[in-house]
């Protein structure tokens, strides 16, 4: 199985960013927290003026966890090495966002 990841990088942030999931699209608003060092999404529906969920994105930690959002499929920030046992880094930084830490998601179309 091939992994498959969101296609944004610490550098490209804020921004908005479309994505399909289960043959609905939406918007992620991608946003750095300047005061405590930390991104955030925020997840509209496609016309951008329907606010539907918002999270802090933390390394590990499943964005869709809530049962408040929309989308049922994980998105999981994560460092592929990990899975082979070598755990480099876990705490997502503008430099390693998108880069080696990347949102890894089980269903994209």
């Amino acid at each position: 199985m091939e992994a498959t990841y969101l296609d944004i990088t610490g550098d490209a942030v804020p921004t908005n960013r479309r994505y399909t999931f289960e043959g609905i699209t939406y918007t992620f608003r991608f946003k750095w927290n300047v005061r405590n060092g930390f991104f955030t999404v925020e997840i509209y529906d496609i016309t951008d003026r329907v606010f539907l969920y918002s999270t802090k994105i933390v390394y590990g930690i499943n964005l869709t966890e809530s049962a408040y959002c929309p989308i049922k499929a994980k998105i999981i920030p994560l460092n592929i090495h990990e899975l082979a046992g070598n755990i480099t880094e876990t705490i997502i930084t503008k430099e390693n966002f998108g880069k080696t830490i990347k949102l890894y998601t089980n269903i994209i179309s």
